[in-house]
This record gives C-alpha cells, sequence and structure tokens, in this order.
C-alpha cells in the first residue's frame, strides 16, 4: 500500500505545471477530434489513427477540466498508479512468490522511468498498463485454462493494438503457448479460435492503416517494389537493430547483469536438479505436460531429466520477444518504444535476486532455525538489491514533479533522448497568441506544440529528411504537413511565397539542429536578431516578428552572392541576346547546368545571371523557358534585379513560353553589375515523374533564350 501511496504521489502532482512537448500535439489535436466529431478528425482533413484509443481515452478527462497539460496527462498517471498492483497480482500468480511480487511492485512505484512516463500526454503508460493486463489474461485464459480470461485477452489485446501497432507482439504470446501445449493440445478449437482472432485484428489494422487513405499512419516503406505486400512489410520492418537488445544494459548496467545471471541460472536449472525451485513449474521438454505446485517433473528420457522452468522462461520470452519485434521494426532507436518491456525486466531481474539468495541461504544446514535461514535469506537478497538496483531513488523521484520549464532532464527517461531540458514551448506560444493581429501569419519549428498555445498555424519550417516517419507529403514538388495540411517551407526560398503578411516566427533548438533545419535558414533568421520579441525559460523557444516590409527584403539581402569580373555580361547595344545553347555563356550565370541543343536547365531553387548596363533606361526582358513539372505540380519563376521585382511567370504546361517584363529605369545601376535572380517554387528529380530515369539532376525551369532591349 506505501509503495501505491508514493507511485500516485508522484505521478498526480502539479501534473499540469509543464508545457506541451515532443509529440504531445498529437494527443491534443486527437483527442479535440475525438470531443468535437466524435472520432480523431485533425485540421489537415485526415483521421488519426495512430494510437486512437489514447485519445478516448483522454477525452473523458478532458470534458470534465478542459482541454489542457492536465487533463491529457490525468490517465497516463492513473494508468502508471494502477500498473503497481497490477504488477504484484500478476507476479504473485506467475511466480507464486510474493517477495518477488512485491519488489518488483516497489520497483515499478519507485522507478524513475515509470514516473516520468506516468506524467506524459502520450500513449506509453496505458499501452504499459493494458499490455501487462493482456498477458496476464493470456496466462490465466491459456496456461492455467481458466474460459473467462480467453475472452478478457480477446478484448484487451484489441484495445492495446488499437493504442499502439507494438501491441502486435502479443502474438507471440502463442509461440510460447504452443511449446507448453505441444502441436496436438494447441490446434484445439478453445485456442485456435482466439489465435485466429488475434491474426486477423492485426492484418486488418494493417490494412486499415496502410490503404485507407484518412487512416494514414505516416510510415513510409524502406522497400522500393511494384509488390504492395512488400511495400507494406517494408513500413514496418527493417534492417535488424541490436539498439533494444542492448539499451537496458546502458540505462541500468548493473540490473541488466543480474538480470543476463538469471538467464544462466534458468538455463543451468533446465539440466540440474540442485538449481531448481520447488516452486517453478517445469515443461518437460521430451515428455507433454507440466508439474505444478511442489512437485519438480522428471521426465523420463534418454537425455535425462531435462525440464524447463516454464514460468520464469515465459517472463524472459515477453522481454526478448520484443526486443526482438522491435530490433527489426522500422523505427527510430529511441528506448521510449521499449519502455513497457521495462515491467518483465525488472521482474525477471527480482526473480534472480531471490534465486541467488536461495542458492547460497541453502548452504546454512537443514537442521538450522528457521529464523535464521529466513535471515540469510533476505539478507542476501537485499545486499544483491541495494548493490545493483539502478535509478530507484525516493529524493530524486519526489523532485519530478517539482520541475519546470527550462529545467533539466534526464535525457534516458525523456520521450526523446536527444532532449536535455524541458522546452518553454508554452511562453513563446502564449506570447504569440496575446500579440498577434488579425492577418499576421505564424511560422513554427514545432510541427504538434506550438499550435496548442498559438491556436493559429499557418508553416512549418523543415529542412530535415526524416527517415521512416514522414509527416509530410508532396503535391507537385510542394511539402504539406498531415497535420495541418499546411505548406512545409523547407528552405529560404519559400519564403518567396509569403507576400505581405506580417510573421511571427516560433524558433526551437531545431534551429541550430542542421538535421532539422538547414543552415541557410538559420542564418537567414540570424539576420533579424534585432525581431527578437521573446526568449523562454529554456533560452531555445525563441519568438521573432518581422513586419510584412522586411520578410523579403532580408531574403533577398541574403542570397546575395559573389561574382568576378570575368562572369558579367555587358548590355552595350540596343538588343543583347543571351543564347543558353553556346557553352561560352556558361561564365555569366550561376544555377544552371550543362548546355543542351536547346538551351540548359535550372538545377537549383535560384539562379543569377550578372549584367553590366551602359544606360540607365527602362528595359525589356524577354525570356523564352519551359518547366519540369511534376504531377499536380505548379511551377512558377520569380524574378528580382538588383533584388527588385520585376515579374513572374506560372507554368501550366511543360511546352516553351515566351515571357516579357519591363525594368524600370530606377531599378538600373550603372556604376556597378546588376543581378537577375531567378528564383523557383520547386526543383526535382526526373526520376520522380519516371521511375525508369536515371537523371541525377535536379531541374527546375528550362531557358533557351534571353533578350534585353
Amino acid at each position: 500500500m506505501a509503495a501505491i501511496i508514493f507511485g500516485a504521489w508522484a505521478r498526480l502532482q502539479n501534473l499540469g505545471n509543464l508545457s506541451f512537448w515532443g509529440d504531445d500535439g498529437m494527443t491534443y489535436l486527437g483527442t479535440r477530434g475525438v470531443i468535437t466529431y466524435g472520432y480523431p478528425l485533425i485540421p489537415s482533413g485526415f483521421i488519426n489513427f495512430h494510437t486512437i484509443f489514447s485519445f478516448y481515452l483522454r477525452a473523458v478527462p478532458a470534458l470534465v477540466f478542459g482541454l489542457n497539460e492536465f487533463s491529457l496527462r490525468l490517465p497516463s498517471a492513473v494508468f502508471g498508479i494502477l500498473a503497481i498492483p497490477l504488477t504484484f497480482i500478476f507476479v504473485r500468480e506467475v511466480l507464486k512468490n510474493k517477495y518477488i511480487a512485491l519488489l518488483s511492485s516497489v520497483i515499478v512505484s519507485l522507478s524513475i522511468w515509470q514516473i516520468e512516463f506516468s506524467r506524459e500526454v502520450r500513449w506509453y503508460s496505458e499501452f504499459n498498463f493494458f499490455y501487462l493486463a493482456s498477458v496476464y489474461f493470456f496466462y490465466l485464459g491459456f496456461i492455467t485454462e481458466k474460459k473467462p480470461f480467453r475472452i478478457l485477452f480477446i478484448l484487451f489485446m484489441i484495445l492495446v493494438t488499437f493504442i499502439n501497432s507494438l501491441g502486435f507482439s502479443l502474438v507471440f504470446l502463442f509461440v510460447f503457448l504452443l511449446l507448453h501445449k505441444g502441436f496436438k493440445g494447441f490446434f484445439r478449437k478453445n485456442i485456435i479460435i482466439p489465435f485466429i482472432i488475434t491474426i486477423a485484428v492485426i492484418a486488418a489494422q494493417t490494412i486499415h492503416r496502410n490503404y485507407w487513405k484518412v487512416g494514414l499512419s505516416f510510415y513510409e516503406s524502406t522497400i522500393q517494389s511494384d509488390s504492395i505486400l512488400l511495400r507494406t512489410l517494408g513500413k514496418f520492418f527493417s534492417t535488424p537493430k541490436s539498439f533494444f537488445m542492448i539499451t537496458f544494459k546502458d540505462m541500468f548496467p548493473w540490473m541488466f547483469y543480474v538480470f543476463i545471471f538469471g538467464l544462466l541460472i534458468l538455463f543451468l536449472s533446465i539440466f540440474f536438479k540442485k538449481f531448481r525451485n520447488t516452486d517453478e513449474y517445469y515443461l518437460s521438454i521430451f515428455k507433454r505436460g507440466i508439474n505444478s505446485g511442489k512437485e519438480v517433473a522428471e521426465p523420463d528420457d534418454s537425455s535425462g531429466r531435462i525440464g524447463l522452468p516454464f514460468n520464469i522462461a515465459f517472463i524472459y520470452f515477453i522481454f526478448f520477444s520484443n526486443a526482438f519485434f522491435l530490433g527489426v521494426g522500422n523505427m527510430y532507436n529511441q528506448q521510449r518504444y521499449i519502455y513497457f518491456a521495462y515491467i518483465y525486466f525488472t521482474i525477471a531481474y527480482c526473480w534472480t535476486i531471490f534465486e541467488i539468495s536461495r542458492i547460497l541461504s541453502g548452504i546454512i544446514k537443514k537442521n538450522s532455525k528457521a529464523f535464521v535461514r529466513t535471515f540469510f535469506y533476505m539478507f542476501i537478497a537485499a545486499a544483491v538489491f541495494l548493490g545493483t538496483v539502478s535509478h530507484i531513488n525516493p529524493y530524486i523521484s519526489a523532485k519530478i514533479p517539482l520541475r519546470e520549464n527550462g529545467d533539466a532532464i534526464d535525457s534516458n527517461f525523456a520521450v526523446s533522448n536527444s532532449l536535455s531540458i524541458h522546452p518553454d514551448t508554452e511562453g513563446a506560444g502564449n506570447y504569440i497568441k496575446e500579440n498577434i493581429k488579425e492577418g499576421d501569419l505564424v511560422i513554427t519549428m514545432d510541427l504538434l506544440n506550438s499550435y496548442l498555445y498559438t491556436q493559429k498555424f499557418d508553416h512549418w519550417v523543415w529542412s530535415g529528411n526524416l527517415v521512416s516517419w514522414q509527416p509530410y507529403h508532396v503535391i507537385g514538388g510542394v511539402y504539406y504537413d498531415y497535420y495541418f495540411g499546411k505548406k512545409v517551407l523547407r528552405d529560404e526560398i519559400d519564403f518567396l511565397e509569403i507576400n505581405g503578411k506580417n510573421l511571427w516566427v516560433h524558433a526551437t533548438r531545431s534551429k541550430n539542429v542542421t538535421g532539422h533545419v538547414s543552415k541557410n535558414i538559420s542564418d537567414y533568421l540570424d539576420a533579424f536578431s534585432s525581431n527578437i520579441v521573446f526568449i523562454g525559460q529554456d533560452d531555445e523557444n525563441i519568438v521573432y516578428y518581422i513586419p510584412a516590409e522586411e520578410v523579403k527584403k532580408e531574403l533577398l539581402a541574403f542570397t546575395d552572392t559573389s561574382f568576378s569580373q570575368e562572369e558579367i555580361l555587358k548590355i552595350e547595344t540596343d538588343t543583347t541576346n543571351f543564347d543558353f545553347k553556346e557553352g561560352n555563356n556558361k561564365n555569366f550565370m550561376q544555377g544552371w547546368g550543362e548546355s543542351e541543343p536547346e538551351g540548359r536547365w535550372a538545377v537549383s531553387k535560384l539562379s543569377y545571371l550578372f549584367l553590366l548596363f551602359d544606360e540607365k533606361k527602362d528595359y525589356i526582358l524577354e525570356i523564352d523557358s519551359k518547366a519540369f513539372l511534376l504531377p499536380d505540380g505548379a511551377q512558377k519563376t520569380y524574378i528580382f534585379i538588383n533584388n527588385n521585382f520585376i515579374g513572374e511567370i506560372d507554368y501550366s504546361d511543360s511546352g516553351i513560353r515566351s515571357s516579357s517584363f519591363v525594368i524600370p529605369e530606377e531599378f538600373i545601376d550603372v556604376t556597378a553589375p546588376s543581378v537577375i535572380k531567378f528564383f523557383f517554387r520547386y526543383s526535382a528529380k526526373p526520376g520522380d515523374v519516371d521511375k525508369n530515369s536515371l537523371d541525377p539532376r535536379y531541374l527546375s525551369v528550362f531557358f533557351s533564350e534571353i533578350a534585353i532591349k
């Protein structure tokens, strides 16, 4: 009871203190969709099927307390508390040892990892609880053959898989059941029907997640194939990784060594009777059936008395099957995905402690008094526990609820191991909400959480290429995010699409992570250092206010480039023709490829021409060009001279078109070279249109000739 009380206090206190972070916005948007529409419809028009059951769990407290940090964290705290007594009940049932059950539940109560994740908005805590409940019901229903629990297993298995697809690993329990029952015992109606139902649920959800558009899970296949089956497998499986096998060694080193030592004891007990615990169930490997209670199985086979300690092997199997399942999964190496296996790791660890104690205390003579043997048994167990346990510290656990935005965190127990402080998303978002005016735009580097405070979202800034989870799609060379359906600003040139709007830019730690935001965008924002209006408590969440007239002005200055005298084309006659077919013209331009029979392709999103005018007057700029068009694409060219806008070209088809623009006299400088900048909406590979194309270039617009009159 004391463990439950402390666990509840550490999990429930100050739940609303910290700002949303990580992937919390997924839960917010999904829960809001459930409250508003009855299903998790998100602003983009998609339905967020991923972790769908979590949204319904949170809708109830959100209706009572409002949609806020407290209400969305409350279910995690509740299920984190419930996991404590459930661990005790489960271990007592399976391992028949109240000491192991008690110690396991105390560790779950005090564990920093368990407390941290019981205070998160995401699905981890309820998945932890429902997965354990499913394993418990499976054991009762199929191992001890209590029929009502088979139905409970099926119901909870469905709920687990609706929390997260990691629940698919529950099907591996039937593998161990096959070992227990044998082929004849396994292929019976009371087992095979639940097994088929489990497989059907997994298959149906897999198809649904990948081929029902509004239920898209945003995961991309790692297998490029014409086969639907292979592409589907590629969404879930990739090259095996050892990360999830060894992460516990890195996080809990001495506990891990004890855990592995338990495997040695398990192995020795298979072959040697003196290592066996008479409380364990031993399964004959050569003779079907199990012995229970105080009797140890003694199968009569030619190899000797070989029996598997079934129940502790069951615990180890759950841990390793999940570590393997995640290791071949298509996801990043983040320990949060293996979080739910911590309970089984802890149970095996505690079992090993008491097995070590049992074996060592066995040297006490049998005729010794009972209290002496009990003393040594408990003393050895306590010594091993205190010498090896990791991250079980009531003092540190008690400080977790007191954390504020900007405070340091242990990255081992954060929702992302790349985080070392809790971000002040709340401060930055609230500042924008309190100061924004109608017509202003909000641009953020936090796709999911900024909106929860600003209640406005116009663009996400993201330059990186996410490998498996891709919360965006491409239409006509332009990226749109899945959550809000807005254009993603991938580089500084994308800011050209913003016309005449004041900008509120919410920068996060991603600004200084080149894998998230390019150095060009970061440097572009640095030009607005005087426009910083808010700095969060974490010193990483920063708000810029950029008036409309400064947006393009700074961008154009930022894209200035250096050139030599040899690269300058002199405009000395009434008409100067610039033929892109001629190889010697390459000196006068940047951003174009090699000459072809009819011209040259611009091979980036920005190209330059360098000119020197000998007279200050009005000129006509004539361009013959065509676009590389993507399906559903709309290419566009923006043209500036000396950072003054002179026009744009829209391409609705891929044919050559002639365009004409006036260069006003006031834009001409005869004392210095002039620079014409061509900005393009996108630059893409021919392989994006034709899979058989081997052309490695990125193409934008094809130019055949330019005339300046």
